[in-house]
């Protein structure tokens, strides 16, 4: 009797494993075929996208829409930003690598010249003879009339010092010693632009002579005769010219307005 027992109780032991095992082979069936293309649920619809990307006919960026609608529609991603592909993280790497300049994102670059730099035939030694040709220093000449420590009190100082600022290359004297009336006046900025260009840069100064004002100036004009010894460089030739200058006070100095110029050649 005790045996026909054990024999029932083995016999309803066994059965109830063959069941477990049919009922977890059930349940991995059904998990199967959650991922088939004809079984997914309301839900995952949005996977279809998943599915047919891997399968080559959408693209990847269509898989991830795909995936962040399934995301938002579970409540799991309100800001859902998928993570950048292999090769959008190197464009993301090449772009942060590229810092604004000057904006504290890594060395700024060294900025570029925009302007090309002014020549200049000033002596470095203001002791050096006066540009010109008075025979004094520089520094005891016209170098007070350029700096702006002085005025030039009459208008054959002032024939001197923008002779010496011609010499020099000083265009910014030249500039600022010009009447308002004179024919190429013009903003500050660009007049000294113009000259800048060329400021006899071909020729050698030899010297000034001047013959002093005409009887018939004023307190307020003044018309002064000079001549400019200068040589051209290209071939050595001594030429030069005569003018007339006239000048005109405002606010109290001296300005260039116009000149009568003849230009003479000698051997």
């Amino acid at each position: 009797m005790a045996g026909k027992n054990r024999r029932q109780n083995s016999t309803k032991l066994s059965r109830t494993r063959i069941e477990s095992r049919k009922s977890k082979i059930e349940n991995r069936k059904s998990k199967t075929r959650l991922h088939e293309p004809g079984q997914l649920t309301r839900w995952a619809a949005p996977l279809k996208g998943l599915t047919s990307a891997t399968s080559g006919t959408l693209s990847i960026m269509k898989w991830y829409l795909a995936f962040t609608l399934v995301m938002l529609s579970l409540g799991c991603a309100t800001s859902f930003v998928p993570a950048p592909l292999p090769r959008q993280r190197v464009a993301l790497a090449a772009k942060k690598s590229k810092a604004p300049k000057g904006k504290g994102f890594g060395k700024p670059s060294p900025a570029k010249a925009t302007a090309k730099k002014r020549l200049s035939r000033l002596p470095e030694d203001d002791s050096a003879p006066c540009g010109c040709f008075s025979g004094s220093a520089y520094r005891d000449c016209c170098k007070p009339y350029h700096e702006g420590q002085k005025t030039p009190e009459t208008p054959e100082i002032l024939v001197q010092a923008r002779y010496c600022a011609f010499h020099f290359r000083l265009v910014e004297f030249i500039v600022d010693s010009t009447h308002p009336e004179n024919d190429l006046f013009g903003p500050r900025e660009e007049m000294i632009r113009r000259l800048d260009q060329e400021c006899y840069d071909d020729f050698v100064f030899l010297g000034l002579d001047i013959q002093g004002a005409r009887p018939e100036s004023t307190e307020d004009k003044s018309v002064v005769d000079y001549t400019v010894k200068l040589q051209l460089k290209s071939d050595g030739t001594n030429t030069g010219f005569i003018e007339a200058a006239t000048f005109k006070k405002k606010e109290e100095k001296w300005l260039y307005v116009t000149g009568d110029i003849k230009v003479y050649k000698s051997a």
